[in-house]
């Protein structure tokens, strides 16, 4: 986490008000997925394709770094 939130504060105009706020929920994100599809077998009962989730969850995060007080 705190080379993600380094990473995130090394690159200003992603414009995150809180660096390591926005790694716990990039990290958090990509845990809770895998927890529900690899241990929990949502493979079977929600199926995501990971480039799918990787891909909207860059975009939330970069519009969300727009858009942070």
């Amino acid at each position: 986490l705190e080379n993600l939130a380094l990473y995130f504060e090394s690159h200003p105009q992603l414009e995150f008000a809180d660096a390591m706020v926005a790694a716990r929920i990039f990290a958090g994100s990509l845990m809770h997925f895998l927890i529900v599809q690899k241990l929990m077998q949502g493979e079977e009962i929600l199926p995501l394709d990971g480039d799918r989730l990787a891909a909207g969850l860059v975009a939330v995060m970069l519009t969300a770094g727009k858009k942070s007080v």
